[in-house]
């Protein structure tokens, strides 16, 4: 049986192999030519899907204003930068800033009247139980003018 050591690993393989089974180093040179030339077929394939989208860029640019890449960018840098834009949206912070803190008072508020409205009803109850000693006591009371006359 024929043999073949590959250049870069020195690993003895089959003549018939076309690969290293260690690293998968091509054995012959034919096949390590094809390799390089996928690659740089595969780079100028890349190239030119580049400079082919650049160039459509660029024509859109120039055919459309109104939808080219200026504009896009234009409007872009309307919405970052512009100066009234921030001051609009600061405004909207600090106004839901101010919209947060009369919330937290008005849940603190709540919570007052809540205790306060406990407390009415425990007073509502003592009151109801001395009405009711009292038109007890007035019964009592008429009880005893009955009696005296």
């Amino acid at each position: 049986m024929e043999t073949i050591t590959c250049q870069r690993c020195h690993t003895i393989n089959i003549a018939t192999n076309s690969f290293c089974k260690s690293c998968d180093h091509p054995l012959s040179k034919s096949l390590a030519k094809k390799k390089g030339r996928f690659l740089s077929f595969l780079v100028v394939t890349l190239m030119v899907l580049i400079i082919f989208s650049i160039g459509a860029l660029i024509y859109v640019d120039v055919q459309h204003p109104t939808y080219g890449l200026r504009s896009r960018l234009h409007i872009v840098w309307d919405v970052l930068f512009e100066k009234e834009w921030l001051e609009k949206y600061s405004n909207l912070k600090k106004f839901e800033n101010n919209l947060n803190n009369e919330k937290e008072t008005i849940n603190i508020e709540k919570g007052k009247l809540k205790n306060e409205l406990q407390i009415l009803d425990e007073k509502k109850e003592k009151w109801k139980k001395v009405t009711d000693k009292l038109d007890t006591l007035q019964k009592k009371l008429d009880i005893l003018d009955k009696l005296k006359k």
